[in-house]
């Protein structure tokens, strides 16, 4: 997979003319500098992708994946060392990048999935985007081709040696534990007063991830996220992600856990400060 371009314009270019859908990014970041969720449900036009693309300053560039995309999935190995175990099991070589801490490896797949799932030793990004060369890292680390080798066709995920982990059916509350401060008495008002979705859309755009509306998905605010890996389910009022380096993968969040993680308090003072705010205490 060789993009020769000189400009960040002809690489976009070269990504959009092979049915993948570029996306741009500030420098040295992995937010998106236009708002990309459109541009995933509905191919837009090049004129439109280039525009956002032209100016004199240096930006980054990412990758939508999926069915948008010519179903690109992209496996994000955290480290060289569950890189290069996947790689040695499966012999398999199809583009792939270098990143801040580990490889990216790019596949076309027949049968995708429909949303980014976990991996032994990081993840399979199959929705959302992924940042792409020559982006560069928050820690100046520059996004290389690891190999020149063409993006490979399978037919599925496991064609490719990978068994996705789904996360845990059950999830117990970690809000759930008495705080003695205030009481669980108070712990129920405010969950019940105080909106996990009103509160969570102020930090991230969330979006139906089903027919019914009960679960959303959006980019998660609680660790350093380029997928939309954070789950809403909203009747039951918690929160959770995918990636297994998140805080909120294997235990839910309830709203008070949500504001504890994202004001840096502990949940007993998140609890005192919610009631304030609700006029409960």
């Amino acid at each position: 997979m060789k993009l020769p371009g000189t400009s960040l314009l002809g690489i976009a270019k070269q990504w959009y003319d092979i049915g993948v859908i570029p996306l741009p990014l500030f420098h040295a970041s992995k937010r998106p500098t236009v708002k990309w969720l459109s541009w995933q449900a509905q191919r837009p036009p090049w004129p439109v992708v280039a525009k956002s693309f032209i100016t004199t300053l240096y930006r980054g560039i990412g990758l939508l994946t999926g069915s948008i995309s010519n179903n690109l999935v992209v496996l994000d190995f955290d480290t060289l060392p569950a890189y290069g175990h996947w790689h040695t099991r499966t012999g398999i070589d199809s583009y792939s990048v270098r990143t801040s801490r580990g490889v990216h490896v790019y596949f076309y797949l027949d049968t995708p999935p429909t949303t980014t799932l976990c991996m032994a030793g990081g993840e399979v990004k199959a929705s959302g985007y992924v940042v792409a060369p020559p982006s560069t890292h928050r820690s100046g680390a520059i996004y290389r081709p690891l190999n020149q080798k063409p993006i490979l066709r399978h037919e599925s995920i496991t064609a490719i040696g990978i068994t996705p982990v789904l996360p845990p059916k059950r999830l117990r509350n970690a809000a759930s534990r008495p705080v003695a401060a205030a009481g669980n008495n108070l712990i129920e008002q405010i969950k019940a007063q105080m909106s996990i979705v009103h509160f969570l859309s102020s930090y991230t755009e969330l979006y139906p991830s089903s027919s019914d509306g009960t679960y959303l998905m959006g980019i998660c605010p609680f660790h350093n996220d380029t997928n939309p890996s954070l789950w809403v389910n909203v009747d039951a009022q918690i929160c959770g992600c995918f990636s297994p380096h998140c805080p909120a993968h294997e235990i839910a969040f309830d709203v008070i856990n949500v504001y504890s993680h994202l004001t840096g308090i502990q949940n007993g003072h998140a609890v005192i400060e919610l009631g304030k705010q609700l006029e409960l205490i």
